[in-house]
């Protein structure tokens, strides 16, 4: 999970993952991969509170959700990582449950 463009780690799991303040997001981290479409919702990025817990969310893009149905009750909000705290890594927590849980199916 590397990003080509500057080698970090890139985070591609909205659950078990963050999202570092200092680097700006990535069309893998919202699931388009259109420039353009990622272009337009690049800046809609906010807070929200969900079951208790704040999670940054995009709005939808123009294919998501069209035009003619644009209204904060038909369009769906899309889930993004949270911001990683400090000296925590964008893969950190994906290593600590996810591989461990994995390694033990592969035993059984």
């Amino acid at each position: 999970n590397l990003d080509p463009d500057n080698q970090s780690s890139l985070n591609r799991n909205v659950l078990l993952g963050c999202h570092k303040l200092d680097l700006p997001y990535s069309m893998d981290e919202f699931g388009i991969y259109d420039v353009d479409q990622f272009r337009s919702v690049n800046s809609t990025t906010f807070s929200m509170n969900v079951f208790g817990k704040k999670w940054r969310v995009r709005e939808a893009t123009r294919f998501e959700c069209p035009e003619n149905l644009k209204d904060p009750f038909t369009c769906p909000m899309f889930l993004l990582a949270p911001d990683c705290q400090p000296g925590q890594s964008p893969v950190e927590m994906f290593n600590k449950v996810a591989v461990p849980v994995i390694y033990s199916l592969g035993i059984i």
